[in-house]
């Protein structure tokens, strides 16, 4: 099984609800797209290879999926 099938993220919903740390309140954010890193650039970073972005429905500031609360 190569590296991009293994780490695959979830499927998830087109949108999703939470508190945005760009402005502060309570909103819905939109899926955006992936941010994917190589394994050598990951493992440097501590960071998954593929990160989930996602973007605040009243600031619009995009932002990653461990970032919202």
């Amino acid at each position: 099984m190569s590296d991009t099938t293994r780490n695959l993220p979830p499927v998830h919903p087109p949108t999703r609800k939470g508190i945005c740390p760009s402005c502060g309140r309570r909103s819905r954010f939109r899926f955006e797209g992936e941010q994917r890193w190589p394994r050598h650039i990951a493992e440097k970073a501590g960071l998954p290879m593929i990160i989930l972005l996602w973007s605040c429905g009243y600031c619009h500031s995009t932002v990653s999926d461990n970032e919202i609360v």
